[in-house]
């Protein structure tokens, strides 16, 4: 009797491998075709701010879609800025720059027309930077006009990034919810001192105390170190004109030179910070910043 022709993949063992391997396949080319269906994450853009409160705010809106740098460190004022050769090639290759609002040619230099229209973000050119009547003036510190500067974010991550829209949506909420909640705390608590005055050595925080019915006084231009005499008679007369006691500085100043500044003026020292940190244990995002400055006003003030 002869024996059948047996295949050896029908025997126990191959059917049983087969039906072990079958379903990785089945999974395998799943995957495969449903990863062939999806966009792959875009690369990210590049975003460059002249200060760092304004990163923090472009990183809030758009999140990981962009690689957020900003050019001013250590406590520099934008206003003397002047860039690197890393700093200039930085921002040549930015896929957005967000100016402070001071004059900064730099920005846009060597740009046509239609590259400034959708590689810039100017402060000053707001709907509501355009009716700041102060020139010198930190406008970032101006809740008003961060608010324009998240939604125009989100308007440009989302035409870069259309598959992400809900979240630049989500994210630019967040940040606009949270503006009007400090901006109303600011009201309320800065309302029992309108009309008040406090000097500063250098123009900048005019739109932030006009917002709220204080006045900055900025009699003179100069930094501690380079304060004369004639410079302190000058701030001691305006702040008696205006009645008040008090000398708005930089926080970051060394202590030996607050207590020379203070000794010099006889005003006591308001600390204001408008630039912030980067530190993780500092002032380290934008509403931190503006809650440490309305509570320096309102303990100052009193």
């Amino acid at each position: 009797m002869n024996t059948p022709f047996r295949n050896p993949r029908t025997t126990p063992i191959a059917l049983a491998l087969i039906g072990f391997l079958l379903p990785l396949i089945a999974a395998n080319c799943s995957r495969s075709s449903s990863s062939s269906d999806t966009t792959p994450d875009l690369p990210k853009r590049l975003a460059v701010a002249t200060v760092y409160p304004l990163s923090d705010i472009v990183q809030q809106v758009a999140g990981t879609a962009f690689d957020v740098k900003w050019l001013c460190e250590n406590g520099q004022d934008p206003r003397d800025l002047k860039l690197s050769p890393e700093q200039k090639l930085l921002a040549h290759r930015a896929d957005l720059i967000v100016t402070s609002g001071f004059r900064e040619p730099w920005a846009g230099e060597n740009l046509d027309d239609n590259e400034r229209a959708s590689r810039l973000f100017l402060l000053d050119a707001t709907y509501t930077g355009r009716t700041v009547m102060f020139e010198h003036a930190a406008l970032w510190l101006d809740f008003q006009i961060v608010k324009e500067l998240a939604e125009d974010i989100r308007e440009r991550a989302t035409v870069w990034d259309t598959k992400h829209e809900t979240l630049y949506r989500a994210n630019a909420d967040v940040v606009i919810k949270s503006l009007d909640d400090l901006d109303a705390d600011y009201r309320r608590r800065l309302a029992p001192f309108n009309g008040r005055a406090f000097v500063s050595l250098r123009p900048l925080w005019g739109q932030l105390a006009g917002r709220y019915g204080l006045r900055e006084i900025a009699p003179v231009n100069a930094t501690p170190q380079s304060l004369t005499d004639a410079d302190v008679r000058i701030l001691k007369e305006a702040a008696k004109e205006a009645n008040t006691d008090l000398l708005a500085v930089d926080p970051t100043l060394l202590p030996g030179i607050q207590r020379e500044l203070q000794l010099r003026t006889n005003l006591r020292l308001l600390p204001l910070d408008p630039l912030g940190s980067s530190a993780p244990d500092g002032r380290s995002s934008y509403l931190k910043l503006m809650q440490y400055n309305l509570d320096q006003l309102e303990n100052g003030l009193k």
